[in-house]
């Protein structure tokens, strides 16, 4: 007999939750939902930007997920209806 597993996502406008693990027995995390380009982020004296986690988009550009979204500079997410259809979504 087989374990039953749990998978489950909640991909939100904020916050990023996941959770999985055998059933009875699950755990999860909970990350902030924002994305953007790393050079858009602040860095410490020592180099790091100390949060998220670096993402290569498919095309090719270095990406850090995981990150409050006001933490980017000079960088705004898209928020209008067509952005499933517009180039940046395709290109990321």
């Amino acid at each position: 007999m087989h374990e039953q597993i749990i998978l489950g996502m909640d991909v939100g406008y904020s916050n990023l939750g996941f959770v999985s693990g055998p059933a009875g027995r699950p755990s999860g995390c909970c990350m902030p939902a924002g994305a953007g380009p790393a050079n858009l982020l602040p860095h410490s004296m020592g180099g790091s930007n100390g949060q998220g986690f670096a993402v290569t988009t498919a095309s090719e550009a270095q990406w850090v997920a995981g990150v409050e979204p006001h933490r980017f500079q000079q960088w705004s997410r898209d928020l209008y209806a067509a952005y499933p259809t517009s180039e940046t979504y395709r290109t990321f």
